[in-house]
């Protein structure tokens, strides 16, 4: 499983968010995230979110938040005026680039770097 993050309604996310420090409340809420997962039997494979004025590459907070180095951790940049998709493999600080490739997805304008 692929996960968004965060999780819920706009309305939602707005009300555990707003006047908080995002960090704060990112890293309880993934770990509690991926526990329930485990008890599901469910794997989760990475987590995706985006960077809406700045370029699809993890930041000092993404690299520092990365929970598990298994992970794939996907950024779509909005900052121009199509996405751009790029995913990272973060290990000990480490930023890896791997390739993504979405079959049949044909979206104008859309870069997926790979």
């Amino acid at each position: 499983m692929l996960a968004p993050l965060p999780v819920g309604s706009l309305s939602e996310v707005i009300e555990r968010v707003a006047g908080t420090d995002l960090s704060a409340w990112f890293n309880p809420f993934l770990a509690q995230f991926a526990a329930d997962a485990e008890s599901r039997g469910i794997e989760i494979i990475g987590v995706f979110h985006s960077h809406t004025h700045t370029d699809a590459y993890p930041s000092p907070t993404d690299v520092a938040q990365a929970t598990d180095p298994g992970w794939h951790y996907v950024l779509v940049s909005l900052r121009d005026t199509h996405p751009v998709v790029r995913s990272y493999l973060i290990r000990d600080g480490q930023i890896t680039e791997e390739p993504v490739e979405v079959p049949g997805l044909e979206v104008p304008g859309l870069e997926v770097a790979g």
